[in-house]
């Protein structure tokens, strides 16, 4: 999973990526470090755990990603299954482009986690 988020990073605008589990529990970062990332990836749990308990009206799916807008920038959520992919971007960052490649490392992380089970995916 290091490799995905080393190639999040690698986007224009993006200044950090990690992958955490519902629980808040950081499982791969890039450029943050680990008191950053330990606390961004439980405070990214929990607000996506609670907005997706708001949002979600009876009998719909659950929420699928959200974008924290702050003014140093945005922190982009994307729901995995029992994982979470977050991004750090910079408001000169294309929100659209970062979004779709996100969405493409979310599919590599699924299918990953099928084939490997117990949520375990080689490096």
């Amino acid at each position: 999973m290091q490799q995905i988020v080393q190639d999040l990073i690698q986007l224009d605008g993006v200044v950090g990526s990690l992958i955490v589990s519902r629980d808040g529990f950081v499982v791969s970062s890039a450029l943050l470090d680990d008191g950053d990332a330990e606390v961004l990836g439980a405070m990214s749990a929990m607000v996506f755990s609670k907005l997706g308990k708001v949002t979600k009206p009876p009998d719909e799916a659950p929420l699928v990603d959200t974008i924290i807008d702050s003014q140093g920038g945005s922190i982009m959520v994307l729901d995995v299954g029992e994982l979470a992919l977050i991004v750090i971007a910079r408001h000169s960052a294309d929100l659209d482009l970062i979004k779709q490649e996100m969405q493409h490392f979310a599919g590599q992380i699924s299918n990953a986690i099928l084939t490997n089970g117990h949520g375990d995916m080689p490096e």
